[in-house]
């Protein structure tokens, strides 16, 4: 994958999107990674995790920007409501 590895240990992690959604982000992923969408996924995920543990370059301030900017459904909420 097109992610930082930091060894054998991984998941597979599962989500959820609508169809439209998925082909949509796709076509855009392709632009950025070989592997598509779950390469620039799993790119995202290794740059927020690191991004909480010691703040660092601006991608990494740039993942948690946006983490905490976005309209995050409350406790108990689902999305949209």
């Amino acid at each position: 994958m097109a992610h930082d590895d930091d060894g054998p240990e991984t998941i597979t992690l599962w989500v959820e999107v609508p169809v439209a959604v998925h082909a949509a982000a796709e076509r855009v992923a392709k632009r950025y990674a070989a592997d598509g969408l779950e390469g620039v996924l799993a790119a995202f995920a290794c740059d927020v995790s690191k991004a909480e543990d010691r703040p660092g370059p601006w991608s990494q301030n740039l993942a948690a920007v946006w983490l905490f900017t976005r309209p995050w459904p409350g406790e108990g909420e689902k999305e949209g409501a």
